[in-house]
């Protein structure tokens, strides 16, 4: 079942990047926009610095000696459309002559100083007030009010242009995310089918490798997690036939009693070797059983770094619209930006914070499986996975109050099977959870690792309740469990045995009383190792 465009990866990606243009955008129109009316405006004030003075060498003359005609026929000489009012005064503040209509003027107004230049800006209008003087003799004043009109007119020009120029660049950059978004999301949306045919039962469902990207690793991975399943499946169903068959001849050799001992013998040995080869098959189903758990816990791990994701980024879209509004209403003040800048700024850390916890968990769980399908020969670094197996059993662990503590080289690297490693660390961590804790409220795993001529040792131990020295003698037998009908097995210590001594060329050791924990002494053999010392806990 496919989800909705809007909970889509592909939606939540062209929404992330259109929300960053329509901040950078809108920031830049803003900013043209306002470096604009600062221009003009030193643009006025410097004309006026030009005119000043001339102005003043023209009217000293007239107005000493009270010369009105004069007067009006210079500032008739700088009449222009922008100015809109002047007036010249003699020393004493006295009008001597005058023309338009006043608007700051007007108003109950006067520089602070009279004898000194003064200029303000008031809506439209751009006063200025200057004095005339005589070798530094103040002689008369002069006052003049400009229409700046046309600046407010150029700004809301400048502003409908920049805005044309965004909205057609998010246009594109939609439309081109889109495509790009639609190309990486399709093979994803295949690998979800196959993953939906595999779950509700076939197993023949397989997904095309089409790139050497992360997309197309992914995609190889599913096929060979679905042909070592249908493998599995088969084998099984085919023990199933011959456990079946085998019952079925046991009781007609029954029958024959003992003129057909010989040949009873003969195939109830054949039995046995086929039993053998039922349970190694049995012990592979368990493994891949174990695996599907670690899906089921990665999975839901994951669904709480993207959930949150998810929240921040509705969150953040909210805000979004609510600066929109705020910005059409022309209400926008600086502290209102100020507030949206500091949530986006926030929202996109926290967005970032958990696509990499997600994207931490996806690597990791990738390894461990990988790793634990292919069984090959690889260097990897001891206390790095011990610490990615842990990651993948977080799920189990989360909810509980125990603790993991890990004394390794962080610098230890060996060439040995990391996929048989993290089988053993994981079986034994979940016999401590299931057996060693089911009474434990509190309990402490410590796991250390000593590397020396060609071994590591691998010393585990836990503070559960134990077991007596009968169930320990039995530990490592196949479907030996002390919780049969609570979801134990019996064969994870018998996969730990079997990777030990067989894979590993190791040895395992167990001690153990009631009420005073479980130890294993765990001896591998290494095919190369780096050591350094160091002490880390988890």
């Amino acid at each position: 079942m496919r989800k909705s465009i809007f909970h889509s990866l592909r939606f939540k990606l062209i929404s992330t990047a259109i929300l960053v243009e329509v901040i950078m955008l809108s920031l830049l129109v803003w900013n043209s926009v306002r470096l604009m009316e600062q221009y003009l405006l030193n643009q006025m004030e410097y004309r006026v610095t030009e005119l000043q003075p001339l102005l003043n060498a023209s009217l000293s003359g007239p107005i000493i000696q009270a010369d009105i005609a004069t007067i009006e026929e210079v500032m008739q000489q700088y009449q222009t459309n922008e100015l809109q009012y002047y007036a010249v005064y003699d020393n004493v503040n006295e009008v001597m002559a005058t023309s338009g209509q006043a608007i700051i003027a007007n108003k109950t107004f006067s520089p602070p100083d009279p004898k000194k230049y003064f200029s303000v800006i008031d809506e439209d209008t751009y006063f200025i007030h200057m004095p005339v003087k005589v070798y530094e003799r103040t002689v008369g004043y002069l006052d003049l009010e400009i229409d700046t009109a046309f600046i407010s007119q150029a700004i809301a020009t400048s502003r409908q242009q920049g805005i044309a120029i965004a909205l057609s660049e998010i246009l594109i950059s939609a439309f081109l995310l889109s495509i790009i978004g639609i190309a990486l999301t399709r093979h994803l949306h295949e690998l979800a089918d196959a993953s939906h045919s595999m779950a509700e039962g076939d197993l023949s469902a397989r997904v095309k490798v089409l790139s050497n990207d992360e997309i197309g690793e992914a995609a190889a991975t599913f096929n060979r997690m679905a042909d070592s399943i249908s493998e599995s499946q088969r084998s099984l169903t085919e023990s199933e036939q011959q456990i079946r068959k085998l019952n079925e001849e046991l009781e007609q050799r029954v029958e024959q009693r003992t003129n057909e001992l010989q040949i009873t013998n003969s195939q109830l040995k054949q039995s046995i070797e086929q039993l053998n080869t039922a349970q190694q098959q049995l012990i592979q189903s368990e493994k891949m059983a174990a695996l599907g758990a670690l899906v089921a816990g990665v999975s839901h791990e994951i669904n709480t770094p993207i959930g949150l994701g998810v929240t921040t980024a509705s969150y953040l879209e909210e805000k979004v619209n609510q600066f929109q509004k705020v910005y059409q209403s022309g209400e926008m003040t600086r502290d209102d930006f100020e507030k949206f800048q500091a949530s986006a700024l926030k929202s996109s850390q926290i967005i970032c914070s958990n696509l990499k916890r997600a994207a931490e968990l996806i690597r990791s769980f990738k390894q461990v499986a990988v790793d634990q399908i292919s069984e090959e020969i690889r260097d990897f670094n001891i206390s790095e996975y011990i610490h990615e197996t842990i990651q993948n059993l977080h799920s189990k662990i989360k909810n509980t109050r125990h603790e993991i503590k890990v004394n390794c080289d962080e610098d230890l690297i060996v060439r040995s099977y990391p996929g048989a490693f993290a089988q053993i660390i994981t079986n034994l961590i979940m016999n401590s959870l299931l057996h060693g804790f089911s009474d434990t409220e509190k309990g402490v795993i410590e796991i250390g690792v000593v590397s020396q001529q060609g071994y590591i040792t691998l010393q585990y131990k836990d503070n559960g309740k134990g077991m007596d020295a009968s169930n320990l003698k039995k530990i490592f037998d196949p479907f030996f469990t002390t919780r049969r009908g609570e979801g134990g097995t019996g064969l994870g210590m018998h996969i730990i045995y079997n990777l030990v001594t067989q894979t590993f060329e190791g040895d395992i050791k167990c001690d153990s009383s009631p009420d005073n924990g479980i130890s294993f002494t765990i001896k591998l053999k290494m095919l190369e190792r780096i050591y350094t010392d160091n002490t880390t806990t988890v």
